[in-house]
């Protein structure tokens, strides 16, 4: 995380600096990154970069922040739209991106990180701490609809549903030709997670009684 040397920064330097590193972060690969391209654009000396952060996988981390509470934001609201059922969650917060993604400065940079390095850890991306996540959201999600409802179950629940939505919607921003599809394939994805893959088990009769 930033020094505190960072945060007395006067908040015109501090924005250009924040500027200049979404240019750099939203314009190359993760391992490309530059910190001579990000200083020379925020017009700061390069030992003054290490007195506001660590390198650039510190400043990255906190160029997450903005990420990170705009996602939360959607899915808040799309646990709240779906009654608690995390299950009804992945496609409201895809339709939310997609959305919203013309005209958010925060989706659109962080569509274009994914889109330039796709093998990035999505979860990562969401909160480096699942758990932290899970606690946000705990008291939204109702518990009653999972075959358990113990932390451990449902934070790995949560994650995969997360992983999965935010593939989904990277994809959908790189193809927009394809988003209806990949929504589909979202829900069929969340489909399997709720009932399960194998053939003949009870989770059938509870799909087909859900149909």
């Amino acid at each position: 995380m930033p020094t505190s040397t960072f945060f007395r920064l006067p908040d015109e330097k501090k924005m250009r600096l924040i500027e200049a590193a979404w240019g750099e972060f939203t314009g190359a690969r993760l391992s490309d990154v530059s910190i001579n391209r990000i200083i020379h654009a925020a017009h700061i000396p390069r030992g003054s970069f290490y007195q506001y952060f660590e390198d650039k996988n510190d400043l990255f981390l906190y160029l997450l922040g903005d990420v990170q509470r705009k996602l939360l934001a959607m899915l808040e609201q799309a646990l709240t739209l779906a009654g608690g059922d995390i299950f009804q969650t992945p496609p409201l917060m895809f339709d939310s991106a997609v959305h919203c993604a013309g005209g958010d400065l925060v989706v659109q940079r962080w569509l274009k990180v994914l889109s330039l390095n796709p093998s990035v850890d999505l979860m990562r991306v969401f909160d480096p701490q699942p758990e932290r996540l899970l606690d946000a959201v705990w008291d939204s999600i109702d518990r009653s609809k999972l075959r358990r409802g113990d932390r451990a179950f449902v934070c790995q629940l949560l994650s995969m549903l997360i992983v999965a939505t935010c593939s989904a919607i990277g994809e959908a921003m790189a193809r927009p030709e394809n988003a209806a599809a990949l929504r589909a394939a979202l829900v069929e994805c969340t489909d399997i997670l709720k009932f399960g893959g194998a053939a003949g088990c009870r989770c059938d009769e509870e799909r087909m009684a859900v149909c």
